[in-house]
């Protein structure tokens, strides 16, 4: 039975494609644009590790930034971000860089983080929007066991993945089943 804030969610989702219809996308920006989904989606990702107490939130710059730093303020924890575009790194800070296997789109894209922002021994939870091929999960995971962290587990919105094995490995729970959102 969906809850308040799954039913929302589902209602928020739509497929976005170009005109011809060739090519379509999750469009997500919708689940950002109810407050309902705002003030909620954050507890009740980190409600799916009851038992977990994380100290710092890890996800993704771009598709995880804005959601990451609603589940770090429900958890009470920081917030890292992984960064894709590693050519603009240019500091003297020392970065853990870890590659993707083959994502959505058959990339393999290196993510990295400022080691500073992982402390030794910290919990991490990550998070992202949308599990697909599994591919980011599996590398934040990278950077935080080689950043000498603990990972508490992985939270989405959607779970799109294939694999049950990979779900395990990634100790993923999910709000929805990509099964879940009518097809355009």
């Amino acid at each position: 039975m969906p809850t308040e804030l799954t039913a929302r969610l589902i209602a928020a989702f739509r497929w976005v494609g170009d005109p011809d219809q060739r090519y379509w996308f999750a469009g997500r920006t919708g689940w950002l644009n109810d407050p309902v989904i705002v003030r909620d989606v954050g507890a009740a990702l980190v409600d799916l590790f009851p038992d977990a107490k994380p100290d710092l939130i890890l996800g993704p710059d771009r598709s995880g930034l804005g959601l990451g730093v609603l589940v770090a303020a429900a958890a009470g924890a920081g917030f890292a971000a992984a960064q894709k575009d590693i050519d603009r790194l240019a500091d003297s800070d020392e970065w853990v860089v870890e590659r993707t296997p083959s994502d959505y789109r058959g990339r393999n894209m290196p993510l990295a983080v400022r080691r500073r922002l992982i402390p030794f021994g910290s919990r991490v939870l990550i998070v992202d929007d949308w599990a697909d091929s599994g591919g980011q999960l599996l590398a934040m995971k990278k950077l935080v066991v080689s950043s000498g962290a603990h990972v508490e587990g992985s939270v989405v919105i959607v779970d799109a993945l294939n694999d049950a094995r990979l779900r395990r490995e990634l100790g993923l729970r999910s709000l929805l089943n990509s099964r879940e959102l009518r097809w355009r």
